[in-house]
């Protein structure tokens, strides 16, 4: 029986520790705006040469697709062609983050990103909120 317990709390620490391992990122954008989506590879195992990497969104809609070290944009998902940008240049040292452009409300939500070679996923919660408006008051002297 000790032998059991002692199996049954190792398979929960696992479950546990894989559970904070997967902890969302949170960022904030207006509609309109743009933002940056991090996905940084900070592991122990070194990146190959050429990776692929795939963002998803909480829909598992296609956001961008980095195949062997290129970006393919033209397999995203409708609502975000020409709105979603990467740094090819910035692979090498694992960085697979991209640039959101033209915040929609509708964009709000996870985003997934998986480095393949290395079997890493991160989350990304995007909240999106309606304009941000600027005032500007400025004193008018009567004479």
């Amino acid at each position: 029986e000790r032998s059991w317990c002692f199996t049954f709390t190792i398979s929960v620490l696992k479950h546990l520790s894989l559970f904070s391992a997967s902890c969302q990122v949170p960022v904030r954008g207006f509609t309109g705006d743009s933002v940056l989506l991090p996905c940084v590879y900070r592991g122990q195992d070194p990146l190959p040469g050429k990776v692929s990497a795939f963002w998803r969104d909480k829909d598992d809609n296609n956001v961008l697709d980095i195949n062997q070290n290129v970006p393919d944009v033209l397999s995203a998902n409708q609502r975000f062609k020409g709105r979603v940008e990467s740094f090819p240049d910035e692979y090498h040292k694992g960085n697979f983050s991209i640039i959101m452009r033209n915040l929609q409300l509708s964009d709000s939500g996870v985003y997934d990103c998986d480095i393949l070679h290395v079997d890493v996923k991160y989350q990304v919660r995007l909240t999106v909120s309606g304009e941000f408006l600027s005032l500007h008051i400025s004193e008018r002297s009567s004479v």
